[in-house]
């Protein structure tokens, strides 16, 4: 049996990340690891708590989404990391993945597409 994909938000609005700890929490296969209200409190997250995906906010305060997936993607190279942000895919998706995320996931869509881009991460890692 497969264990379950450790999963950790990074999102500063509290009232998004609380709506997707829920969702996720409901979801077979799938573990709320951690959660961080910006991008330092991510990489420090992925640094001390085992992480399989990150679901990560483009736009934080401090270290934005961006930059943290760098420093992420360096610093803890097996996590593999989503971006979930409000920001158009055409204006930011190639950066992302450029940087190293596995995928780019617009907030509004549907919730069923974010459990897809963090099973298809992990799904990287079995790969790997």
């Amino acid at each position: 049996m497969r264990s379950a994909i450790r999963v950790a938000l990074a999102e500063d609005d509290h009232m998004v990340r609380a709506a997707l700890r829920r969702y996720l929490a409901t979801e077979p296969g799938l573990h709320v690891a951690g959660e961080a209200a910006d991008g330092n409190e991510a990489l420090d997250l992925v640094r001390s708590t085992p992480v399989d995906v990150l679901l990560l906010d483009l736009s934080m305060p401090g270290l934005s989404g961006l930059e943290a997936i760098h420093k992420i993607r360096q610093a803890v190279p097996s996590v593999r990391i989503v971006v979930l942000s409000s920001h158009p895919a055409a204006r930011y998706s190639a950066d992302v993945m450029r940087a190293g995320a596995s995928s780019y996931v617009q907030k509004g869509c549907d919730s069923s597409q974010i459990v897809r881009a963090v099973e298809a991460a992990a799904a990287e890692i079995r790969e790997a």
